[in-house]
């Protein structure tokens, strides 16, 4: 696994360095950085913990309570910091609101703690690497976005890395 985890992080250093360019400079972009880092590092704590966690308490309650954890908050900090007129809003930006509520945020995380309890952190944090090649390939697609020869290699080796963990030799009898 340790071999696959430095396939698949040197692919997505190779797939985002195109980006490098494009970036601001000095402080602003060590800050970036160092913020991406702290969120990865974050991703990584509720990967393990919800693995071991959705083991005991299973998939649907575990994401029960992770959803419970992270809207009481940004509710709290409507009701203090906002009207409640901004809750007038037509029906369709409402219906729109709950369609994307459900199947961008709802049904993600009900899907990422059925994996962490079918497949485990360490299988899925490597699957999950393919994040930034589909990102890639979806803005040349559909946004017309350049696709560096240095990106196809970079996707090459995570899609490689992937392989590694998830695909099982076949042993001989």
């Amino acid at each position: 696994e340790l071999a696959a985890l430095g396939v698949t992080y040197a692919g997505i250093a190779l797939v985002v360095s195109n980006q490098l360019g494009a970036a601001p400079e000095g402080r602003l972009f060590l800050f970036g950085a160092l913020l991406v880092f702290a969120s990865a590092m974050c991703y990584a704590v509720y990967l393990v913990s919800g693995s071991q966690l959705v083991q005991r308490i299973g998939s649907a309650r575990f994401t029960a309570y992770t959803m419970i954890v992270s809207t009481a908050p940004a509710v709290a900090q409507f009701l203090l910091l906002e009207s409640r007129q901004a809750l007038e809003l037509p029906g369709a930006v409402w219906g729109y609101a709950i369609l994307l509520a459900t199947a961008c945020t709802v049904l993600p995380v009900f899907l990422v703690a059925e994996a962490l309890r079918r497949i485990g952190a360490n299988h899925f944090a490597l699957i999950g690497a393919l994040g930034p090649v589909t990102t890639v390939l979806a803005d040349f697609a559909l946004l017309e976005g350049a696709l560096a020869p240095v990106q196809i290699l970079g996707g090459t080796l995570v899609i490689g890395g992937v392989l590694l963990v998830t695909i099982k030799p076949q042993r001989s009898a």
